[in-house]
């Protein structure tokens, strides 16, 4: 079975991050490129959620220093299981 990758970025409000912005992802098999926009509502957060935890891998730049804690601290994304 071919392993799931997503490739992840987020736009955020200058250091300290207080905002996220934009949170962009693309299946690194597929090329389908999908944007998440501020304002984040309960749903989007759900749809970011349940898109994350479909892959089995997360690529990103900085996505463990930045990406990951600020999604965490900012929209409750759990990486938990991820």
């Amino acid at each position: 079975m071919e392993t799931r990758k997503l490739i992840v970025d987020i736009e955020t409000t200058a250091l300290p991050a207080t905002k996220v912005w934009m949170v962009g992802t693309m299946d690194l098999r597929t090329g389908e490129v999908r944007n998440f926009l501020s304002p984040f509502n309960t749903q989007d957060i759900k749809d970011i959620q349940t898109c994350l935890s479909t892959y089995d891998e997360i690529i990103g730049h900085n996505f463990i220093d930045f990406d990951k804690p600020n999604m965490e601290r900012l929209l409750g994304i759990s990486f938990v299981g991820i």
